[in-house]
């Protein structure tokens, strides 16, 4: 069984102590069995000391593991996920934000709060895609055209059969993007961009970007870039 200690305003508000457990570090070092570790402001300050803090709350874990949170590194938050998340031993997850962000804020809140039991938040507010090389893409295509035919060859299921034809699509739609990027012509974007953000991706893209799309951003005095 594992150990699972949400971030919560409410830790720092006092001392911790989680004596017995078995301490998995991460590290690769050997599993550490009847371990102390103590918890101050929100963070571990202490690790096998058995010098316990006057006044710490004691929690006996004999018998658990305990192992650094996990992340979630996609998340598409849903209302119910976050007890599901902590069950899995999730602290943190960086969420998918593309819409509802007031609400998400909320949910935020709460976490930090100690009032909803889940993991803290980061949000992906917005996204730009840059993609591989042509020979990366090409390679990609064939890999995943092969499969689809080996799945036919098969006969299997419908459902595998359909994913892989989706992967298919999908790889091909790579393919041309890469070939427009790696051609200079363009740099797919699909979202609107404020000028700042070409800007960046201008300085941080090899391609660079469609000197049209610099030319509206330049020419916007809205808070949004169109793509040409």
């Amino acid at each position: 069984m594992l150990v699972i200690f949400l971030p919560s305003r409410v830790w720092a508000q006092q001392v911790t102590v989680l004596r017995g457990g078995t301490l998995i570090d991460g590290t690769g070092a050997s599993p550490q069995a009847d371990t102390i570790i103590v918890i101050e402001d929100n963070r571990i300050s202490s690790i096998g000391s058995d010098d316990i803090p006057v006044g710490a709350s004691i929690i006996d874990v004999t018998g658990k593991y305990i192992v650094p949170g996990l992340w979630d590194k996609h998340l598409h938050y849903k209302d119910w996920f976050p007890e599901l998340l902590a069950t899995y031993g999730i602290t943190s997850a960086f969420v998918q934000a593309d819409q509802a962000m007031p609400w998400l804020h909320v949910q935020e809140e709460g976490i930090a709060k100690g009032k909803i039991p889940g993991p803290r938040m980061f949000f992906r507010e917005r996204s730009f895609n840059v993609f591989g090389s042509v020979a990366e893409a090409a390679a990609e295509l064939d890999a995943a055209r092969t499969d689809y035919q080996r799945l036919r060859r098969e006969q299997a299921p419908h459902g595998p059969l359909r994913t892989a034809e989706c992967t298919v699509f999908g790889a091909e739609e790579r393919l041309a993007m890469a070939r427009a990027q790696e051609a200079g012509d363009t740099l797919a974007l699909q979202h609107e961009y404020s000028p700042a953000e070409v800007q960046v991706l201008d300085h941080v893209h090899p391609a660079g970007i469609h000197p049209r799309l610099r030319g509206a951003a330049r020419a916007r005095r809205g808070p949004r870039a169109r793509r040409p």
